[in-house]
């Protein structure tokens, strides 16, 4: 509860989409405003969660071809912590969340010491690393990933975290790149592999060059 109004105050996580819009897109005639806010609901339900194709979507799905009685606006916002403020974000173990993966990092990331191209490596680093959680994870206690990510004196530090097991590493030589290429992009590393999941810690210095592995 806000101390000095007494409203409800509700966080809402890293990743949450806010999506705002004005009357015409849930008023038509004939039809009470309730089923319009129905159709929203049923439209987000289904959408991307990149915010310029949720808007796509969610016109699509309520407007369509159809005449518009009314002016629509529309604007979708996507909530995203910058450094150094810490970033907690919990996405489903699925492929279509690697987008958000890579855009909250990038957001989080532009506000921390890091150059450009270190940023892309701490970037390219995390989503291995989730990649890995989600492709290798067996037998998960559930369908999330989480990522961490904090600011810590002259370090950026990653921690990625899965509820499964890791799959043997393939003995294909185009396959289990994952780690040294996360290894080579990261001052360390650490994989820590336990029955509850597998944790994966990356750090980089904001002073110093990652070390290449051979």
């Amino acid at each position: 509860m806000c101390p000095s109004c007494g409203k409800k105050i509700v966080k809402l996580p890293a990743g949450t989409v806010i999506l705002l819009y004005t009357d015409g897109l849930v008023e038509r005639r004939g039809q009470s405003i309730d089923d319009g806010f129905d159709a929203v609901v049923r439209a987000l339900r289904e959408s991307p969660t990149d915010p310029d194709r949720l808007l796509e979507h969610v016109l699509d799905q309520i407007v369509g071809s159809g005449e518009r009685e009314d002016d629509i606006a529309l604007l979708a916002a996507r909530l995203l912590p910058v450094a150094p403020q810490r970033l907690d974000l919990n996405v489903q173990s699925h492929i279509r969340s690697m987008d958000l993966i890579r855009d909250a990092m990038r957001a989080w990331l532009a506000g921390s010491p890091l150059d450009r191209s270190a940023t892309e490596d701490v970037v390219l680093a995390t989503w291995e690393a989730c990649a890995n959680g989600i492709e290798h994870a067996v037998d998960p206690s559930d369908e999330l990933l989480s990522i961490r990510a904090e600011l810590e004196d002259d370090r950026v530090r990653v921690v990625v975290k899965d509820t499964g097991t890791w799959a043997p590493p393939s003995r294909r030589d185009d396959r289990g790149l994952g780690l040294p290429l996360i290894g080579a992009l990261s001052t360390s590393v650490d994989v820590a592999r336990t029955t509850t999941g597998t944790t994966v810690t990356i750090e980089r210095s904001v002073t110093s060059e990652p070390t290449t592995i051979g």
